[in-house]
Parts: structure tokens; sequence; C-alpha cells
């Protein structure tokens, strides 16, 4: 990997993961616009250790400092990593969309990435009620308004008590503004950081890779729902 000229590295979809490649780290202000290469020594030879794991989730840090580096001086050369041949066809791209658009949905299927996280909650030491709300909600299947929306049950999807943003399930269960005092009660979910996730499966998986309580978290995930 050559880093001296890359694109933006806040946000941008390069980790070496095919079915999850987006950077979901919080973004912080001072790294505003940096680049891969502000995650390296000066002379691009070695990963910068103390910046990755201060700015980076830590099994996306883990993710990167694996990542090896060109010793070579070289232009950079964009890769599709969606065919073997790292070229892009119209073919590989509908494809590669068809597999966002899955993942982020949870449909009909599950993906091969998301058995893990699947088969940590219906092992988790916990009642089956609870087991089952966790499930629902990373298949975005429980009855928020943006969910009634899409099954045009109603018309409008905003929260009704901030009415700053749409009802969906991070937004039920985690995000609202007034869930910040139970959820920072616990050190281990640091509530600014995991708030800044793209999507409530995301939530739950940098929960779940980073061993953060995972059993815990989804009780009191339960206790706000019902409550």
């Amino acid at each position: 990997m050559e880093v001296a000229n890359p694109s933006s590295a806040s946000h941008a979809w390069w980790l070496p993961v095919k079915h999850s490649p987006l950077i979901v780290s919080p973004r912080i202000e001072s790294l505003a616009g940096a680049k891969v290469c502000t995650f390296t020594d000066p002379n691009h030879e070695y990963w910068n250790n103390e910046v990755i794991d201060s700015t980076m989730l830590n099994f996306e840090a883990e993710i990167i400092k694996k990542i090896p580096l060109c010793d070579i001086d070289q232009l950079d050369t964009l890769t599709w990593p969606y065919n073997p041949k790292g070229e892009y066809t119209v073919k590989s791209g509908y494809q590669f969309l068809q597999m966002v658009y899955r993942n982020l949905q949870l449909g009909q299927s599950d993906s091969s990435w998301l058995k893990p996280l699947w088969q940590a909650i219906w092992g988790l030491p916990i009642p089956s009620k609870v087991r089952n709300l966790v499930w629902r909600a990373a298949k975005n299947s429980l009855p928020t308004k943006k969910n009634l929306v899409r099954r045009q049950i109603i018309k409008e999807d905003y929260c009704d008590l901030c009415r700053e943003h749409q009802e969906d399930v991070k937004h039920d269960l985690y995000s609202f503004p007034k869930l910040d005092e139970p959820w920072n009660k616990t050190p281990l979910w640091n509530h600014t950081n995991l708030k800044q996730v793209i999507s409530f499966i995301e939530l739950l998986k940098t929960v779940f890779a980073e061993n953060r309580e995972l059993a815990l978290f989804s009780i009191v995930m339960w206790a706000l729902w019902t409550h």
C-alpha cells in the first residue's frame, strides 16, 4: 500500500475487509481531511501506532496496523477488490451495490460476515425476550417510524420528541439525546464515540468486536425499549 498521496482517510472505504471496508471510527476535528499518510511515520515506512490507537476504534486499529506498507516510492494505483483482476466492471459494481444494500437493510438472507454476531447474540446469557429484541433490532424489524413509513403505514418518519432526526432503530435505542445519561453510566460504551457509527448494526458490531459487554448492553437496550 502506497500512502504518500491518498485521498481523505476519514470515513473512507479503505480497510482491507471485503465485506466491510468503511471506516466507522468517529470523525475527529483535528484530523478533518486527514490522509492515510497521517497515520504513518514521516517517511511512510511504518504505521504510527500511537496516532492510530488514539483515533480509531480498537478493532479497526488492529486491522490497519496489519496492512503492509510499500517500501518502494511509486504512484498510487486504484484497485477494485470485487473483481479477481482488480478492475471495475459494471457487473461487479452492480453486485457490490446489491451486497451493500442487503447488509444495510439486513433483508432475507444473512451475510457470512455477520454470522459471528448472530451466534454471539443467540448465545448471550440473558432472557430469551431480550435476545429476541436484539435480533429484531439488528434485523431492522422493530416498528420504528422509519420502518412504518417504508411499509406505507404512516407518512412521516421524524421523531415525535426531538423533531430533528429520523426515528430509526439506532435513534430509538441509542442516539436519541435524552438517552445519553443511561448509556454514559458505563464507561465501556464510550457514548460519544459509538454514537457516530452509521447504523445500529454497526453499533452492535463494534460492541461485540471490542468486547464491550454485549450482554449488559442488550439488557439496557431492552429496558429502554420497554419503558
